[in-house]
């Protein structure tokens, strides 16, 4: 189709659907109230151009549950009035994941593309304009000729001249069509208005483009206003005109070359300086999606595991068939809406990553199984940090242990499908106090009764010693799944120094961990050691799970209220907790007779209201769970400490004990 096109301002429209939180109910009503009587529309309006941007599972469901959309959605492609972008088939951060899942899911959604109407697309859409130069090659091999970008991501010196740029890399080159967001129509806003506002920045017209990237909720909007109906008025005296980029293309005769950095849009750019306050870039560099992986530590974790399994699958042999299937459930995890919530640019919701950590867990069960991988204890630079971590492969669990605190940072049991340590820390602004340490598994503190007595009431009013220690190893001996930890610290207003060893065994049932406690100082040393493990309560749904826990308290067992703090000053020899919903259970034993404190800690963060407003709400919930012992300790003397961590599943359902006598067995042994 041939159109006169000079002096006037191409408006290309496209409609994301690449960044919801994707779910059959949402395109229900998706469909219902925007897809269906658009494509309607656009059938009698030959002349309304537009694009529309689709992940694999928003298509796949216009095709299963509404074919009558694929047959729409083919005729107006026949008829060049419309444009389906490709890109990545579960909608993933393309720069965070290998090029061999990039080019997979690349190709996966372009053949659904091209199985559904008959034409493999030409340009893709990323999911929050999260780009690097890289990428470039991978898209240009898999046929692409451009893409839509952010425009706050475009240098300045091309930003202001309303055309299409042509970037490269390697001697290989895509055209880009930067996004506008500050021209999208604000909601009421007049013909007039919205024109004088384009007119303003666009002095001299000489085809210019400007894409318009709406979100479902914006569109839905847009569809039934003033400015709608004035691009279907559009005539030859006007200075606007529909188009796509195919259309546009075939006249166009003015690219304006650019080199463009990594970056990610705006939305997101805005949370990524500061954890939850919205800022400005004020540097001479674009930010970007490590920038905002490194003020999130939750969704780095999210990272670290994803590029774990991505490199299991990647040297994994055996079973085709399984690692296709474990390949699948890898890119479901990559899911970009996993790590950050769009349109608002906020990190993902709990439930999010926890759904993101089932697919990679899952992934990985496979994966060991088609390769029949042993159980091993290995050690790499796992989380990026310059220094090695310690990778447990067990039989009914994975598990990463970190130098911060010496600390299980990672527990994935297999056969849940969960990893119980994906804790969050108190934020001051949100969850009222702040903790100065990540909250992991075998976290120990030394305190005084004053500072133990803040910590029982979980007051913030406590200086972290082992636990915000960086410990060295001392030795390791794989074959023996044994490691060997130190670390130093001063305590107390006398600044004692003191030491602590960590000898850590892993076996198939879990970890034994050895505790010698050393004064390095001069001084006797007194005060309260404390062992504290943290599980992780929340589900991938975003219920809370809650624990039921017994005890063998002066060698009778109870029941304890896990909806309450249970407290005992001694006396306690085991503990269990069992997730009655994974059918499986974590016993705890010091080999020595311990105080015990159990806590449930819930967290909250913000998210953005349906009115695009900031609101706190709850996130997740811990189970805090410490042993403790006093201390007197001589100048140079040690004490030693062992737990016994096991993994074991439920073989039979335990009769519950009534609220009534929890409550009462609490009433005996909680501090008053």
């Amino acid at each position: 189709m041939e159109r006169e096109v000079e002096n006037k301002i191409n408006i290309c429209i496209d409609l994301n659907l690449t960044e919801i939180n994707y779910s059959e109910e949402k395109m229900k009503f998706y469909y219902q109230k925007m897809i269906k009587p658009l494509l309607t529309y656009l059938y009698t309006h030959p002349a309304f151009f537009m694009t529309f941007s689709f992940s694999g599972p928003s298509l796949e469901f216009l095709k299963k549950n509404n074919p009558e959309a694929i047959d729409l959605l083919s005729d107006l492609m026949d008829r060049h009035q419309i444009e389906i972008t490709g890109g990545g088939f579960y909608s993933p951060v393309f720069p965070l994941i290998y090029t061999v899942d990039r080019i997979g899911q690349v190709e996966k959604l372009t053949t659904l593309i091209q199985a559904s109407t008959g034409k493999r697309p030409r340009g893709l859409t990323l999911f929050a304009s999260i780009w690097e130069p890289s990428l470039i090659t991978t898209f240009q091999s898999c046929g692409f000729e451009y893409l839509f970008l952010d425009s706050t991501l475009i240098p300045k010196k091309a930003q202001n001249t309303y055309l299409p740029l042509i970037t490269s890399e390697h001697g290989k080159s895509l055209k880009v069509f930067p996004t506008y967001n500050d021209f999208l129509p604000e909601e009421n806003e007049s013909v007039e208005k919205w024109t004088k506002r384009i007119r303003s920045k666009i002095k001299n017209i000489n085809n210019n483009i400007i894409s318009l990237k709406f979100t479902p909720e914006k569109f839905l909007t847009f569809f039934k206003g003033e400015i709608f109906n004035y691009f279907d008025k559009l005539d030859e005296t006007s200075d606007f005109i529909l188009t796509n980029p195919q259309l546009y293309l075939k006249s166009a005769n003015s690219f304006v070359s650019a080199y463009i950095p990594a970056g990610m849009d705006w939305i997101s750019a805005e949370w990524t300086n500061n954890a939850y306050i919205k800022s400005d870039n004020n540097s001479h560099f674009s930010l970007t999606i490590y920038d905002y992986l490194e003020t999130y530590p939750q969704i780095h974790q999210l990272y670290e595991r994803m590029m774990y399994v991505s490199m299991l699958l990647n040297q994994s042999g055996g079973d085709k068939i399984k690692k296709n299937s474990a390949r699948e459930y890898l890119w479901k995890a990559q899911t970009g809406t996993n790590f950050i919530s769009m349109p608002d640019g906020l990190p993902a919701v709990n439930s999010k990553r926890l759904d993101s950590f089932k697919h990679l867990i899952t992934s990985e069960k496979i994966i060991r199984e088609a390769s029949g991988d042993k159980e091993s204890l290995t050690r790499y630079d796992y989380n990026y940090d310059g220094l090695s971590e310690y990778i447990c492969q067990m039989q009914k669990f994975s598990a990463v242990l970190t130098l911060d605190a010496g600390a299980i940072s990672s527990l994935d049991v297999l056969s849940s499908g969960y990893n119980y340590a994906v804790n969050l820390s108190r934020n001051k602004q949100f969850d009222g106090e702040k903790d100065e340490y990540e909250r992991g598994i075998f976290v120990e503190h030394l305190f005084s009764p004053g500072e133990f007595e803040n910590y029982k009431n979980l007051e913030g009013n406590i200086t972290p010693v082992f636990s915000k220690v960086k410990f060295t190893e001392k030795k390791f001996v794989g074959k023996r799944n044994e490691i060997q930890l130190e670390g130093r610290g001063l305590v107390f207003s006398m600044k004692q120094p003191v030491l602590l060893r960590k000898k850590i065994i892993v076996s198939s049932a879990g970890f034994v961990v050895q505790y010698i406690l050393k004064n390095d100082s001069p001084f006797p040393l007194k005060g309260i050691f404390v062992v504290e493990s943290n599980f992780d309560m929340s589900r991938v749904s975003g219920e809370v799970s809650s624990f039921e826990a017994e005890v063998i308290y002066n060698s009778a067992r109870k029941n304890i209220n896990t909806d309450k703090r249970f407290f005992s000053e001694s006396g306690i020899s085991t503990i269990k907790l069992n997730d009655s919903k994974a059918k499986l259970s974590f016993i705890l034993e010091p080999n020595e007779i311990a105080g015990y404190l159990y806590q449930n800690i819930s967290f909250k963060r913000p998210v953005m209201d349906e009115k695009g407003m900031l609101k706190v709400e709850y996130a997740s919930t811990t189970a805090v769970n410490s042993f403790f012992w006093n201390v007197d300790l001589a100048a140079g003397m040690e004490m030693e400490k062992t737990i016994n961590f096991s993994i074991i599943p439920e073989i039979k359902n335990k009769k519950k004990t009534s609220d009534k006598a929890a409550e009462k067995s609490n009433d005996k042994s909680v501090d008053k």
